[in-house]
């Protein structure tokens, strides 16, 4: 017999796998006929159902069986039901997220080598956090990384510098990529240039900032091409209340003195656009007079 139910089962996947079609299908294509509710219970569990389609359940109508047989039909039905759950494959605990890129700014009065130190170590222990980059001005550090899982480091993070302040910066309001030009291809190795400065306090005016960057590349494709034709890899936005994080990413060995220069080349919009953008920012605390963005070394 379990020769012939293994021949039945040719076709089938080993272990059961056909779980899915059999759940798409019962009751639908073959016939078996039970006269118990063990019987029948057997047949779900041992018999044809193993990797048949089932059409119909014939069970003989004896009137003194009939409550017996709706209750035990219920649970022959859940029976199978669990058979059909157990068949299923494992599910992965977690479904793998994308990679994403976050910031934080940790504030330290601790300028020494020996905390930037501890930063990278903190970095390189996380198994959700890729390709970090850690830089400072004066007493502002930061990290910039790319994370699969933002939260759980930011609570990471928040527990290891407990006494430190710290801000967190994701889901960038703008980001060009190399997909907006011509060449789209991307080098291997970038040179991370990150600068901060804050939006003005008026809040009309940050609402203006916000809705220019929203629709750049429809009212002002020529941005984009001046950060193509600089051979910009990525350039983002981040902003956290009135502080804004600017990322740019050029190929290694490049300077952003000298590539920065060719945004403008021959592209008169690109100072027009810096002009108008000149209203909405402002320096942070600490800044020198009339700097509004500052970089971080």
């Amino acid at each position: 017999m379990r020769e012939n139910r293994r021949k039945k089962g040719q076709g089938c996947p080993q272990r059961l796998n056909c779980h899915i079609e059999r759940s798409r299908n019962v009751f639908l294509n073959s016939s078996i006929e039970a006269s118990t509710p063990l019987s029948l219970t057997k047949a779900l569990l041992f018999g044809e159902f193993s990797c048949y389609k089932v059409k119909k359940i014939l069970i003989l109508k004896k009137p003194e069986q009939n409550n017996m047989l709706l209750v035990s039909s219920k649970i022959c039905l859940f029976t199978l039901f669990l058979v059909f759950t157990a068949c299923q494959p494992k599910q992965k605990e977690k479904t793998a997220k994308q990679f994403e890129s976050v910031l934080w700014e940790i504030l330290s009065t601790d300028t020494t080598q020996h905390f930037t130190d501890s930063l990278q170590n903190w970095a390189s222990a996380q198994a959700d956090l890729k390709d970090a980059v850690i830089k400072r001005w004066k007493d502002h550090y930061i990290i910039f990384a790319q994370s699969n899982d933002s939260l759980a480091v930011k609570t990471s993070l928040t527990t290891s510098f407990k006494n430190k302040g710290i801000k967190f910066y994701n889901h960038p309001y703008y980001h060009f990529e190399r997909g907006h030009c011509a060449d789209t291809s991307t080098v291997k190795e970038f040179e991370y240039y990150i600068l901060t400065a804050n939006l003005v306090a008026d809040k009309t005016l940050q609402k203006e900032y916000m809705q220019y960057h929203k629709t750049q590349y429809q009212e002002w494709p020529e941005i984009a091409q001046g950060f193509c034709n600089a051979s910009f890899q990525h350039l983002i936005m981040f902003r956290n209340g009135k502080q804004l994080m600017l990322i740019i990413a050029i190929p290694k060995g490049k300077t952003l003195d000298e590539l920065n220069p060719l945004t403008e080349k021959d592209n008169p919009r690109v100072k027009e656009w810096n002009a108008i953008m000149a209203k909405y920012q402002e320096g942070i605390p600490g800044a020198r007079k009339n700097e509004t963005w500052v970089f971080f070394e």
